[in-house]
């Protein structure tokens, strides 16, 4: 923190040597918002040592635990009295109980809601909003744990509403994270869990909160605590789950007071239990683990857990393709462990035992990968996979095992096997039965398969074994691929190299077969470094830079060779040459001969035709169908997904320039120009062995992969801190025999300002017709001079710009930098790119022009100021910078509009309020929001169309347009009922037809119109009520709208009478 605070107090101070100056040119937004984070540093630590737990959370969460866990009386009350504390400081601001954290008011919000205090509950959740809402915006951006741990209070509180709306449902709450959740959000779900569970008397659900908290005791190493959570929740299950089982065993195993082979009969006890395939599978897997302890603890040898991964298998195959791939993954993974085990005391292939694992493993990995990604089984086939070279390993040793392998790989796609071609290519003489799936690969995907072949197949490299690729290179050559065209793509890439660095290594590789006295040898190497310095062959591949070198180095070989006694005038070596007397003269003769230095380019770049005149001339745009055409960009196979080569960019053309980089192997930054329209660079680099380059851009692979998808962090070459949002990678791609090829990929913007160092001085010459100032007047990056005057000035450093040269106005053009020192006409100033501007005079590189900013673009280059970036029409909004094209202005989704032009952001887009909606994109006032019509209602902003208008339910209507809430949808009265869904109309509510009654309101369908029951009728349409039949009469049906009269003198003394025999003659008195 210090270190940060004194740095940032340089950087504002613009001391000297704060920061390298390229750093000081990245004025971005990124690097910006990195300074408002460190200024905030004294906030951020507060925040950060409170952020573990806020005190008073601590005595609630124990509270509840004991309330819910183990029914304690005094924890209750003690919560009860919270809760009325809690009540009262909605009244008293002051009281401190108001600024309780959103968790705490959610662990209240749970003890409301186990003992049935809903309306506590509810003012609880909203309380815990609040306390969120505030506290979230006062929190630093660089405080991720405080932010991580405000936020595992929202999937409580969330659970606990969605609870309290629909108690009959089982919520299912986001999940929790191992990474970035502490141990007391786990307490807290569990907590929430268990008080909803019960409420809704689902005890395996109880259950399973109960086997989750004990799960994350267990990986906390709190083994007390875990087995105190395994045993409520067996008490709890209301059945048998194979994951309960898994995690008692689990936890068995950690404590270690158990053997494992006692652990192992309890499993197959259970296992007994089963019939059905796929529960068996899970037992039986159970049982491996645990026996795979065993062995790993020397308590049991493998054959216990290898029968019981054999057994999986078999019930495996009943199963679902994720099962069968998870399972063959796992018999793999046991099979590699034993044999790795077992190496160090030696495998053979006489051991009938090893064999047996061997094809397993062979047998597993392919299988998985047979069976693919799909839904499940992804992380099965990323393992079998990354075991591919292991297979590749026990093939060469174990032989024996190829026909295994033969009968799998032919169900197998041929793309998994890219990723590992090295290390195929490097067993396929020792391993033939690797031809079938290299064969597939030439067949369809042969330009992957040429770039690694090469290098395999250099004669330095294979030697004899150079017969395995014959066939290889055969079935390149039936696919028609350009493999002519990229193999003189090599050879063209060989000769990016200076001389003088190539030279040494091959001229030591003939001292070293000299002094070994093998006479063939030395005569083979010195023909290959004759024919490729000295006469250099394919003048339209090598250019003049070798050309050059070799007349001169031809020279100084014949007089040093004359000298010592050597005839050294043509690429073959006499014998009586290499005669042991003559060793002392060969010895003297490599101490003198030093090689001649090549001519050097300002600015350290050079044209690329002086390297390669093929490259400077390879032009693919004119063919048609032809080599050249199909030539792809390399490093696009990176063997992790099935490729698509006929999306792949091919190479149109190459840079005419080619930038030296300052090392000692002076590499070189070649740029090739796709069809995708974009400048690929990559940095070639002679004088190393790529095939340990190859091992590391494996090893680059992996690290990223280990990485989150959204940390902007890569294992890097070249690496810039990340919250610049600039950066560089390094990948390294095999492209070239005995030597490097390294794509620049950029991960944001590039920083070329690293690969260019300080412009060399220049030279300047006076103003014509204008006094000659006191001191030389030199044109720097940024400016240029008029040529003129008749003498020429002595070159200047860097940073020379004269007052008389600014008063003449012989400055950079705004808009226009200059890179180039000593620049004598406007020809030389560059105009800053499409996208970006630049409102000060004499710049001097291109990447100083500004960004036009977010929410404009511009197509136009040499723009001299931020005005003169096009605006993002009203109705549109563009989030990235330096944008080229108006297709670059995103339209406001439907649903939300903005009259605002030049908006940066989709937050600018205002939404359509609630009860109104719009399906125009685009839009650019509130005119175009529509009201919800009668009948419908809407809660939401933003809503996208119509049928976002919640239409009134059966029973209800409305009158009522943009209408925001349910409550605008009034309900049928009593004795009426509506099947109309969005009735704008109380004309809809059809009265209840005699003989019938309907009692509530809201009635939305005709069989809410109850018949009347026998006894009763009703004589009028719209009744809530029926009524019963009076004295003397009876009802012996339903429906029925009047009641039949006893006949002649009978009579009825009741009411509500149903049958015609309750009628009686006898004379009574009526009450």
């Amino acid at each position: 923190a210090f270190l940060a605070e004194e740095s940032l107090r340089k950087v504002l101070a613009q001391e000297e040597g704060a920061v390298p100056s390229w750093e000081l040119q990245m004025a971005t937004s990124g690097r910006m918002n990195a300074l408002e984070e460190l200024m905030s540093w004294k906030n951020l630590q507060g925040v950060l040592q409170n952020a573990s737990d806020f005190v008073g959370e601590r005595p609630v969460r124990a509270e509840l635990g004991l309330s819910l866990l183990d029914g304690d009386p005094g924890a209750r009350g003690a919560l009860d009295l919270r809760l009325q504390k809690a009540a009262a400081a909605l009244a008293d601001a002051s009281l401190a109980a108001s600024e309780a954290s959103a968790r705490q008011a959610a662990l209240l919000a749970v003890h409301a809601a186990a003992t049935r205090k809903w309306d506590d509950a509810r003012r609880l959740i909203y309380q815990g909003y609040d306390a969120f809402s505030g506290a979230w915006n006062r929190l630093p951006l660089l405080a991720q744990r405080a932010r991580h741990e405000r936020l595992s209070a929202l999937p409580l509180l969330q659970g606990l509403e969605q609870f309290l709306e629909t108690p009959e449902e089982t919520q299912k709450g986001a999940a929790l994270s191992l990474q970035h959740d502490r141990f007391s959000a786990w307490v807290d779900h569990a907590f929430g869990q268990v008080a909803l569970c019960r409420l809704r008397g689902d005890g395996q659900a109880e259950a399973t909160a109960y086997a989750e908290l004990g799960r994350r005791c267990m990986e906390a190493r709190n083994f007390q605590a875990a087995q105190d959570m395994m045993r409520r929740c067996l008490q709890k299950r209301k059945f048998q789950d194979y994951r309960f089982f898994d995690n008692v065993l689990e936890l068995k195993l950690c404590q270690k007071e158990k053997q494992c082979l006692e652990l192992c009969s309890v499993a197959r006890k259970e296992l007994g239990k089963h019939q059905d395939p796929e529960t068996c599978l899970r037992y039986t897997l159970i049982l491996a683990k645990i026996a795979k302890a065993g062995w790993e603890r020397s308590e049991m040898n493998h054959q216990e857990a290898w029968q019981a991964l054999k057994s999986a298998r078999g019930f495996a195959e009943s199963c679902s393709t994720a099962e069968q791939s998870k399972t063959h993954a796992k018999l793999a993974e046991f099979a590699d462990a034993v044999l790795r085990r077992e190496e160090a005391s030696g495998l053979s292939a006489t051991n009938v035992e090893q064999v047996e694992l061997v094809e397993s493993l062979i047998t597993g990995v392919l299988t998985a990968i047979c069976l693919g990604e799909g839904a499940g089984s992804t992380e099965a086939f990323r393992q079998a996979h990354e075991r591919l070279p292991r297979v590749f390993e026990l093939l060469a040793l174990f032989k024996g095992c190829s026909h295994v392998f033969q009968a799998g790989v032919v169900s197998v796609p041929a793309w998994p096997f890219l990723r590992w071609l090295p290390q195929a290519l490097a067993h396929l003489p020792n391993v033939p039965a690797l031809q079938g799936p290299l064969q597939a690969l030439a067949s369809e995907y042969p330009q992957a398969l040429i770039w690694p072949l090469q290098l395999s197949s250099h004669q330095d490299v294979v030697a004899q074994r150079g017969s395995a690729f014959q066939p290889l290179w055969a079935a390149l050559e039936r696919s028609q691929a350009p493999v002519q065209t990229a193999v003189t793509f090599t050879r063209a890439l060989e000769r990016l190299t200076h001389p003088e660095k190539s030279f040494p290594p091959e001229l030591r590789s003939v001292r070293e077969a000299i002094l070994a006295q093998d006479v063939s040898k030395a005569k083979a190497r010195w023909r290959h470094l004759w024919l490729q310095h000295v006469e250099v062959e394919s003048r339209d591949i090598a250019g003049t830079v070798h050309t050059e070198f070799g007349q001169r180095v031809r020279q100084r070989i014949q007089d040093i060779g004359r000298k010592l006694g050597l005839v050294l005038t043509s690429s073959d070596l006499r014998d009586s040459e290499l005669v042991p007397s003559k060793r002392e003269a060969w010895m003297k003769f490599f101490q003198e001969l030093q090689p001649p230095a090549t001519r050097q380019w300002p600015n350290r770049k050079a044209p690329l035709e002086a390297f390669s005149p093929w490259l400077a001339k390879f032009d693919a745009r004119n063919s048609w169908l032809e080599a050249e055409e199909q030539l792809e960009v390399l490093g696009q196979y990176r063997g992790l997904e099935r490729p698509d080569p006929q999306r792949h960019a091919r190479i149109t053309r190459f840079g005419s320039q080619l930038l030296i980089m300052a090392s000692k192997q002076m590499p070189k930054r070649l740029v090739i120009l796709g069809s995708d329209e974009h400048e690929h660079w990559f940095l070639v680099k002679g004088g190393e062995d790529v095939r340990l380059d190859e091992r590391v851009e494996q090893l680059f692979g992996i690290i990223n992969s280990l990485l989150p998808d959204v940390s902007s962090l890569r294992f890097l070459t070249v690496l810039i801190p990340s919250f610049y949002h600039k950066a560089m990678v390094l990948l390294f791609l095999a492209t070239l025999v005995a030597r490097l090829g390294c794509a620049w990929a950029e991960l944001g913007e590039s920083v070329p300002s690293l690969m260019e160092g300080p412009c060399p001085a220049g030279k300047g010459r006076p103003v014509p017709n204008s006094t000659l100032p006191a001191r030389p007047v030199h044109a720097l990056p940024g400016g240029y001079l008029e040529l003129g005057g008749s003498f020429e000035l002595p070159p200047l450093p860097c940073g020379h710009l004269l007052r008389a040269a600014a008063a003449a106005g012989f400055g950079g053009l705004r808009g226009v930098p200059g890179r180039q020192e000593g620049a004598t006409s406007m020809e030389a100033c560059q105009a800053c790119m499409a996208g970006t501007f630049s409102a000060q005079p004499g710049i001097s590189d291109i990447y100083q022009c500004l960004h036009c900013p977010q929410g404009t673009w511009s197509n136009q280059t040499a723009l001299d100021s931020e005005v003169a970036c096009t605006r993002c029409e009203a109705g549109r909004f563009s989030q990235g910078t330096a944008q080229t094209s108006s297709d670059s202005c995103v339209a406001c989704a439907p649903g939300r509009y903005s009259g605002l032009s030049g908006a940066s952001s989709h937050r600018d887009c205002a939404r359509c309020a609630p009860g109104r909606w719009s399906s125009e994109k685009a839009a650019t006032t509130l005119e175009t929001c529509q009201e919800c019509p009668e009948g419908t209602w809407n809660p939401a902003e933003g809503a996208m169309s119509q049928e976002n208008c919640i239409s009134c339910t059966q029973g209800r209507w409305s009158t009522e347009v943009a209408a925001t809430e349910q409550s605008a949808c009034q309900s049928c009265p009593i004795g009426t009922f509506s099947m109309q869904l969005g009735a704008s109309s109380s004309d809809v509510c059809e009265v209840c037809a005699p003989g019938t009654y309907q009692p509530i309101k809201a009635a939305g369908n005709v069989s809410l119109c109850i018949p009347c029951a026998v006894g009763n009728f009703s004589a009028e349409p719209g009744k809530s009520e029926c009524q019963y039949c009076p004295y003397g009469f009876y009802g012996d049906s339903f429906g029925m709208t009047e009641c039949i009269a006893c006949p002649g003198n009978a009579t009825i003394v009741s009411q509500g009478a149903y049958e015609s025999v309750m009628c009686s003659e006898e004379s009574v008195l009526l009450p």
